[in-house]
């Protein structure tokens, strides 16, 4: 019930340097645009923010696969250490793919609700690209789990399970999972 709070959060945060460079940040900003415009539909608030945002998330898109569609990161996501999961430099993880497709999805609809029907459609294509390639790129087929990860060439690397269920946790609760 604190929308005032949420929106001075969202309006800071969207206008920093590190929504570009740090991904992870920038990913989750268009959903908590809706999760606000849920309890106040601000459209005025929901353009600035779409602006703020919408430069942002082009670049993304020319950084991701071309054929894929998706989004590289070079964090440890997923897991405190990616090194562990034989994974350095750039990479493309599960969760961070999760996020992206879910990202671009908000972006669309925010976009089409703000009548920018050309930027609609740019990112509910890529939406589409990174859908139809997901599963193909991190389900184990043979073992029945998502991969954490895999390289720039879509290779994986260290095989190990990543429990998406409960991914959102890994950072409470850690090694007891």
């Amino acid at each position: 019930n604190e929308v005032d709070i949420a929106k001075k959060a969202l309006r800071y945060i969207s206008t920093c340097y590190g929504v570009a460079c740090y991904e992870w940040v920038g990913l989750h900003l268009p959903m908590v645009l809706n999760e606000i415009l849920a309890f106040d539909e601000d459209l005025a608030f929901e353009e600035e923010i779409y602006n703020s945002l919408k430069g942002v998330y082009e670049n993304f898109i020319k950084k991701s696969d071309e054929k894929t569609g998706l989004f590289p990161t070079r964090y440890s996501v997923g897991n405190d250490n990616s090194l562990q999961a034989g994974f350095f430099g750039e990479f493309f993880a599960c969760c961070m793919n999760s996020w992206w497709y879910n990202s671009l999805c908000s972006m669309a609809n925010i976009a089409l609700d703000l009548s920018d029907l050309n930027a609609a459609k740019l990112f509910a294509n890529q939406a589409k690209k990174v859908a139809d390639n997901y599963l193909s790129v991190f389900y184990n087929f043979r073992d029945e789990y998502l991969r954490q990860a895999v390289t720039l060439d879509l290779t994986p690397g260290i095989n190990g399970y990543q429990n998406t269920n409960t991914l959102g946790l890994d950072y409470t609760y850690g090694k007891d999972l």
